[in-house]
């Protein structure tokens, strides 16, 4: 395994990504946005080696640390992108192609006049359902109460013929965050979309 084989550098590739040529096979097509020191998904990505994992990550020293740690443990199912989630969403991802969008502690933009930037509001929402498979499940993770609710008044508020809400109590697989949390005795708040 190299850097270029885990690492893709958007300007290299042609919009929308052939995923499965990608990772030259079929497999379910699980994204990750903001992963962050990737520990969700590395575990995941061991745990079902016949799925195809895309990270996505703003911080180019995130995608670096990540990107050591799955060369290190050989795990062939795993590709990082750094740059913006809703734009890498838009352009290198065919439409009804996504399994599983997993979105966890975001940053929750506290403050009033950043709201804008946070990923959950429903412009954000309607990309994801369009680039999800039918029955595709978007997982959302956070410890930050009003955000959570924020994000939840946002999926009300889409048509409910878009989504079908289950009740979700935990993940498998956790994040740094959350294993820090959880020691911290943070609450946790869970929430999973279906695609209709």
């Amino acid at each position: 395994m190299t850097d270029q084989n885990i690492f893709l550098e958007k300007e290299t590739f042609s919009k929308p990504l052939p995923w499965k040529e990608e990772f030259g096979r079929k497999g379910k097509l699980i994204l990750e946005i903001g992963f962050g020191k990737g520990h969700f998904m590395r575990n995941y990505a061991k745990a079902h080696p016949e799925y195809n994992f895309i990270g996505i990550e703003r911080f180019i020293k995130w995608v670096r640390h990540t990107q050591a740690r799955v060369i290190k443990e050989e795990l062939l199912n795993i590709r990082l992108m750094c740059g913006l989630a809703q734009e890498v969403v838009r352009d290198y991802f065919e439409d009804q192609s996504i399994d599983e969008i997993h979105v966890l502690f975001p940053d929750p933009w506290p403050k009033r006049r950043h709201h804008k930037h946070r990923i959950l509001q429903k412009a954000y929402l309607e990309l994801f359902h369009q680039k999800m498979v039918r029955g595709g499940q978007i997982h959302i993770t956070s410890d930050h109460k009003e955000y959570f609710d924020a994000a939840m008044k946002e999926f009300s508020q889409l048509h409910s013929s878009l989504f079908e809400i289950i009740p979700k109590t935990e993940d498998r697989f956790k994040t740094n965050y959350q294993i820090k949390y959880e020691k911290e005795g943070r609450p946790i708040y869970f929430f999973q979309a279906n695609k209709k």
